[in-house]
Formats: C-alpha cells, structure tokens, sequence
C-alpha cells in the first residue's frame, strides 16, 4: 500500500509532491530547454509551456540575500518564450512577500491544500447520462483538452502546449498523470487529473464546462478517480485549490480536509 512516509509531517509530504509533481512537467520535455534545478535552496521549473503556474519557483528555502535569489530568477525567465512566472511561498515567509512584491510580482492569493483518505466513500450514483472513463489515446485527450481550455480559457498557444506535455506523459499504467473525462450524450462535459508520485495522489485539471455545473458531475469524476486509486493501492489524496474554487467544498464532501496552505506570487513581462 503506497501512504504517507513514516516520521515526516503531512505538511512535508504535500511540499514535495507539490515539487514532484512541477518536475514531471519539466521532464516532459515540449522544449528542448525544459529542465528543473535546485541552486541555493531555490526550485526552478521550467516547462516550457506558455502559463505562469507551469514555470517557476516551487519554493525555497531561506536565502541569505532574498533580493540577489529573485533577481537570477527574473533575469532567467525573462528570456523565455512564455508570459511570466511563479514563485511559490510559504505564509509564513512574510520577508520574502515582501521582496517579491518589490521585484514586481503580484499576489495571486492563497492556496488551500486538503488532504483526506481514499479509503473515504459516499453514495456513488452517476448523474444521469454521465458516462465516465480514462483518457488513454491521442482522441480522448483532444476532447479532454476541450473542456480544460475553455474552462480555464487558455489561449491555443498554451492550449497546444499542455496537450503537449500531457500526452508526453503518457497513458499507459505507468503514467505519472491519470486523466478522466464525462461525457454527455457523447459530448465532453467534465474532466478530472490525477497525478501520482511515491508519497500519494492528487487531484489537478478539475473543470466542467458552463453548462454542466451543478449536476454532480464534478464529485462523480473524483469519486470515480478515487476508486481507481484506492484499487492501485494508494491510501492518501490531495487536492491543491485556491481559495475561492468550487472545487473545495466538492472535495470537503469526499471526506478531505484542509491540511496546509501557501501564497503564489506572478511575475509578468512588460508588454
């Protein structure tokens, strides 16, 4: 059975499958200079796919000179071909929020981190004409790119980069991502990640389209998601979701619970 390390904090495991997970994407490799690093304590992610959230600073530790750390940061990414990037910080790194803010990056707000048990079920009875599966070929995925493109109203360029990446990582069993989608009268509705590393799972891509909400949909993919992992073995799941999302009180219902929560701050390209 695959559940949190012995002797380290949730808090810690969730930090570094947070990181596992920004590694994978850079070690997708949709660009030939897509890679991750660690220097000075500092995490750099570089995907290559055009989204502030996909390239950037998966936290750091304390630096002895924070300004000269952010600065290496701005002056790397600045030459890259995407809008900008993000630096991720603990709450409680108030010195550091203060110095990326007088860089220039803006705050996105906070993150609230839930953590609960696969092991946790309620009543699954799919809302009517929602039919679920996974996503395992190059098809499936364009009709799942859809949904996450519009919901997240991504531009094409960013859309066909994280397809990209996505189907790079592959569908087989191995795959570090599992993808679920629902459709409607053959039509794709909603959609589901899980990504999967040594410490536990996670739910990411989480979006239904306009004109699907509020049918359950959004519970049933997780629900069907958790039930595959449960069966894989894997005892612990996450889900990293931002204050406001609806997804929080979908998952609060799956028995997860509010476990951590950390600050992301953009920094953006002058037009």
């Amino acid at each position: 059975m695959h559940a949190l390390k012995q002797h380290a904090s949730p808090h810690a495991i969730l930090k570094t499958h947070f990181q596992d997970m920004h590694k994978l994407f850079a070690e997708a490799g949709i660009v030939r200079s897509a890679h991750w690093s660690q220097e000075d304590g500092v995490l750099r992610v570089y995907s290559g796919v055009p989204l502030l959230n996909m390239n950037g600073v998966i936290f750091s530790q304390y630096q002895q000179n924070i300004n000269t750390s952010i600065q290496r940061e701005i002056d790397f990414f600045k030459n890259k071909p995407i809008p900008g990037f993000v630096w991720y910080a603990e709450d409680y790194e108030l010195e550091l929020q203060k110095a990326l803010l007088n860089k220039g990056f803006q705050s996105h707000g906070s993150t609230q981190v839930v953590l609960g048990s696969t092991n946790y079920t309620v009543p699954q009875v799919l809302p009517q004409n929602l039919q679920i599966r996974p996503v395992d070929s190059e098809a499936v995925l364009e009709d799942w790119m859809k949904v996450v493109g519009t919901v997240f109203n991504m531009p094409q360029k960013a859309q066909d980069a994280y397809k990209k990446m996505n189907f790079y990582l592959g569908f087989g069993e191995d795959a570090p991502i599992k993808r679920y989608i629902g459709y409607v009268n053959e039509k794709p509705a909603a959609v589901i990640s899980v990504a999967v590393t040594s410490h536990l799972v996670s739910f990411l891509d989480g979006a239904t389209l306009k004109e699907y909400r509020r049918r359950g949909f959004s519970g049933s993919l997780r629900m069907y998601a958790l039930n595959e992992m449960r069966q894989r073995g894997y005892e612990q799941v996450a889900s990293y979701l931002m204050c406001d999302a609806m997804a929080l009180g979908v998952c609060q219902k799956l028995g997860l619970e509010k476990t951590w929560a950390y600050q992301a701050y953009f920094w953006t390209k002058s037009v």
